[in-house]
């Protein structure tokens, strides 16, 4: 049934369409019919002033006794009555010939439609043999072997109501000791499951207690590793501070002592140019810094009890933290260099960049000693 609803709807729907299609068509047609009439009607028009022209121009010339061209005229005039007859049986046969070909296009266009709508009609009839072979096929696999259990289960079902009836009739216990026994077997399985529940509980009490213990033995273990590494940076920024100060007081101290150059390294100057201009190598000697170095014990200014810190006041600097020592600094290192020939001034310098890596080195390690975070932690956790 269903399949003829949608066959006659599908054969209804190509019917409307069909005649929406014809309608348009015979519009155009009847459109270009009309462009065809109005263009004909402006020719037959200007044919006919034509016309009239030519005749008022012949009753001219005759009026004025001119008939060679009068008879011109009338020649011209028959000719074109002539191509007026001839275009328009030329139209007339025109017009046949389009309704020639609307006509076999209307056929080809019903023959077209014919065969779609046997194609569809050939479809559908395969498609309600497909549906009805796939209803005989699920019949077979599945509606009659849900039927043959259905029959099965209401005979059981028959047999124990007649079974139940007849012990009911005989006064039979209807097997209660089978059901106090169930009962029974129900009863020790769920207090089993209960136990087991209550044992699952209470290890999971016990693993959240050591996971709290845990975590806060880490939490403490972090404390403290972050109290080591806050200590190490005040070092690190003390170190850098106490820097700082020094090279400010270097630099104050060389500016007011010497400036940025003195009269005699000018002089120096002067002769190592000359020297070096009259090939003496001989003069060179006398270049500050090249033979007259003297060590840090037989300078003047810093054997004396009053150094430049000594005078301003300056407390001792820690350049560097050596945690084999206990974190003691070590004395700092001293370079001294001539300024002159007669008086010698001795320098304080900054440690280099090696001695400055050993530092970094001494505080830090060198990859073999654990951090104190990760000894702090094990300790924890150990406890």
């Amino acid at each position: 049934m269903q399949q003829d609803y949608l066959w006659s709807q599908r054969q209804e729907q190509d019917r409307v369409d069909k005649r929406l299609r014809q309608k348009q068509y015979l519009d155009e047609l009847d459109q270009q019919r009309r462009l065809k009439e109005k263009r004909d009607f402006e020719d037959k028009e200007k044919l006919r002033r034509e016309m009239e022209e030519k005749m008022a121009k012949v009753k001219q010339l005759e009026a004025d006794h001119d008939l060679q061209k009068a008879e011109e005229l009338k020649r011209e005039r028959d000719d074109m009555l002539k191509w007026a007859k001839q275009n328009k049986r030329d139209k007339e046969l025109e017009r046949e010939r389009e309704k020639q070909e609307y006509l076999a296009l209307c056929e080809r266009a019903n023959q077209k439609a014919r065969s779609k709508e046997d194609a569809l009609a050939e479809y559908y009839r395969q498609l309600d043999g497909q549906m009805k072979s796939n209803l005989d096929t699920h019949k077979k696999l599945v509606y009659d072997p849900e039927q043959e259990k259905l029959a099965k289960l209401r005979s059981i079902q028959d047999r124990n109501e007649e079974e139940f009836l007849r012990k009911q009739a005989k006064g039979d216990d209807f097997g209660v000791i089978d059901r106090l026994k169930n009962n029974q077997l129900i009863y020790a399985e769920n207090d089993k499951m209960l136990k087991n529940k209550q044992y699952m509980k209470d290890l999971e009490k016990m693993k959240q207690l050591e996971d709290g213990i845990n975590a806060q033995g880490e939490r403490n273990a972090f404390q403290i590793g972050t109290e080591v590494d806050l200590e190490v940076e005040r070092q690190k920024k003390n170190l850098y501070k106490q820097t700082l100060l020094y090279q400010q007081a270097m630099n104050e101290h060389n500016k007011h002592n010497f400036g940025k150059m003195t009269d005699a390294e000018k002089r120096f100057n002067k002769l190592d140019l000359k020297a070096y201009r009259n090939k003496q190598p001989q003069v060179y000697s006398l270049v500050p810094g090249i033979n007259n170095i003297e060590t840090y014990k037989n300078s003047p200014d810093m054997s004396s009890k009053k150094s430049i810190f000594g005078e301003m006041g300056q407390m001792p600097l820690t350049t560097r933290y050596d945690a084999k020592k206990g974190g003691y600094p070590y004395k700092p290192q001293f370079n001294s260099t001539s300024r002159g020939l007669n008086a010698v001034q001795s320098m304080l310098l900054l440690p280099d960049t090696n001695s400055i890596r050993s530092s970094k080195a001494s505080v830090y390690g060198d990859g073999k000693r654990e951090s104190v975070l990760q000894t702090s932690a094990r300790n924890s956790l150990q406890l």
